[in-house]
């Protein structure tokens, strides 16, 4: 779990405490979609503003 947070960071993403609070009581295949969800959204908005 921790290796899948340190990738995420790695990968340049935002990470707010709430999500990770989230991420760690999911188990690892919502995780990864979540994870897949989430840098969509942040994507999204960077490439609007």
């Amino acid at each position: 779990m921790k290796r899948v947070l340190a990738y995420y960071i790695e990968a340049g993403k935002e990470i707010n405490e709430s999500l990770v609070k989230k991420l760690m009581d999911m188990p690892v295949i919502e995780t990864w979609s979540s994870l897949i969800e989430e840098s969509a959204r942040i994507n999204k908005a960077k490439t609007k503003n």
